[in-house]
């Protein structure tokens, strides 16, 4: 047979349809990038426009509240800025009283939470923004330390908005304060997220006759859950493919900031199976922490490809630890350092001799 005429492996295919769908996504940020380039350009009329909408809106008190609550005017003085403390922003409102709390999701591709300026986007930017499925609103109540009728403390907003930023499944986040023109004394939050694209696919080239492929999704059902499986594909054995990795991860269980989740690992030579739990220091003023992780294994020793041994054994890990301010411990304080004490005990049961 001619090697031209020779039919394409299903590795090669695999590998072809990855690079394909890298051309078409690098294509989407390129283009992104180039409207991206034209809305810049035209920030200065933007920003004209919303100034003089405003000066002519504040002179009526219903249209100033419609104003307050709908428009966010975007800052073109992004790139101009100096670097400053986060709590900063929040300062000449400290001590008013939160009226509401209200969630603004972003698109995954267009905007951004510093610039919510519309953008036009490719199609395969658009279908992608029309297919994902946003972080449930309820969700991100969880991850909030304010609500509504506290006050306002600068340290604690800037602190609930770096949570936000280190979740997994959000890819930006910032909060907005607007106050009330007629009542000084309260003022809403407006808290603007953006979600990473949470769905990906994961190809290893383990050696010429094997190949690892897997799908993930960080943020299932727009509940914050994670969910990973990975394949190994083998076409020249009798076992074609084979299921060899699982993970289910939950964030932030029951409102604690306890991340917890079971893994599970199929290998003809090694199998386990597991799970964990733990509670991080999410805070400067976050005392306690710690965690726990279970995992029974599986394995055969081999010794020239030849079985010697069945292995099987449990492994077990627990941590705790506490911190102790060496400053003020409340939010008042701009200067917060802890000492953190934490012991930790590990543990290896074998089952056989």
């Amino acid at each position: 047979m001619n090697k031209y005429n020779q039919p394409i492996s299903f590795i090669s295919l695999l590998v072809m349809l990855f690079f394909i769908v890298l051309g078409m996504v690098a294509l989407c940020q390129n283009d992104s990038l180039k409207l991206k380039f034209d809305s810049i350009q035209n920030n200065e009329k933007t920003k004209l426009f919303y100034t003089n909408l405003k000066h002519k809106i504040l002179k009526n008190k219903i249209l100033t509240e419609i104003h307050r609550l709908v428009f966010i005017s975007p800052d073109t003085n992004i790139s101009r800025k100096q670097p400053q403390e986060s709590h900063t922003r929040f300062l000449n409102q400290k001590g008013k009283m939160i009226r509401s709390i209200s969630f603004v999701r972003l698109d995954v591709f267009g905007p951004s939470v510093d610039d919510t300026t519309l953008i036009k986007l490719p199609w395969i930017a658009q279908a992608a923004n029309q297919m994902h499925v946003y972080t449930q609103q309820n969700e991100l109540k969880k991850m909030l330390l304010i609500h509504e009728g506290d006050t306002i403390n600068p340290l604690l907003l800037s602190d609930n908005e770096h949570l936000l930023k280190k979740s997994p499944f959000i890819k930006d986040a910032r909060i907005v304060l607007l106050p009330d023109f007629a009542d000084t004394t309260i003022t809403d939050v407006v808290i603007v997220t953006q979600d990473i694209y949470p769905i990906g696919i994961i190809l290893k080239q383990g050696s010429l006759k094997q190949t690892k492929f897997g799908i993930y999704n960080m943020n299932l059902w727009g509940l914050g859950h994670l969910q990973r499986n990975l394949f190994l594909i083998n076409p020249l054995s009798n076992e074609k493919i084979r299921f060899t990795e699982g993970e289910y991860k939950i964030e932030n269980i029951s409102n604690l900031f306890l991340s917890g989740g079971i893994n599970y690992i199929n290998y003809p030579d090694n199998k386990s199976l597991g799970f964990d739990f733990s509670r991080n220091f999410i805070t400067a003023n976050t005392k306690f922490a710690g965690g726990v992780s279970f995992q029974h294994n599986f394995e055969i020793l081999k010794d020239n490809n030849l079985p010697l041994l069945e292995d099987k054994y449990n492994n077990f890990s627990s941590w705790f630890g506490y911190a102790i301010p060496l400053s003020a411990s409340s939010f008042q304080s701009y200067n917060r350092k802890n000492l953190i004490f934490s012991v930790g005990v590990d543990k290896i049961q074998y089952l056989n001799r």
